[in-house]
């Protein structure tokens, strides 16, 4: 059998635990946070790309694109392209283009490329979003993943899990 007894028994022994129930517990505090301030004020406070950047900084924190320069950096350049093309050429498929291009190159020109902030020029794009957005959700959510990041990080070397 494929996934018979001894596959499961191995499989619990050599997985750890604490680490993935850690991650567990900071994407449901971050997202979960974003999520329900967004219920509760009827705002939009929770982007895609968030769901991505999550993955990536809470589960492989040790990746060179999810440290948190290239995380805030790249959502932030990439929003801000994202917007000014919006602006310049409106909501059309050229728009998008250039504005993935242009964010995709920015943020390798600036060292702190985060694949998730391409996403985010898009939405911004597609969204037809104003340089508020920098601020709210974009701002306030980065504000909030990194918060948990960095107290996952203090948990971590606290319990030496």
């Amino acid at each position: 059998m494929l996934f018979g007894k001894e596959f499961w028994k191995t499989l619990w022994k050599r997985v750890f635990w604490g680490k993935y129930f850690l991650i567990t517990i900071e994407i449901c505090c971050s997202i979960g946070f974003l999520a329900f301030l967004a219920d509760k004020e009827h705002m939009p406070l929770l982007i895609a790309p968030f769901g991505a950047t999550a993955a990536m900084l809470y589960g492989v924190p040790h990746s060179q694109m999810a440290k948190l320069s290239h995380v805030i950096c790249g959502h932030f350049i990439s929003a801000a392209v994202g917007i000014f093309c919006y602006r310049l050429l409106g909501n059309n498929w050229y728009s998008v283009t250039l504005g993935l291009s242009l964010a995709v190159i920015l943020m390798l020109m600036t060292d702190t490329m985060h694949p998730p902030g391409g996403a985010t020029a898009v939405l911004c794009i597609l969204g037809r979003e104003d340089f508020s957005f920098l601020f709210l959700p974009l701002g306030l959510g980065l504000l909030v993943l990194t918060i948990v990041y960095l107290l996952g990080c203090w948990v971590m070397k606290k319990t030496l899990l």
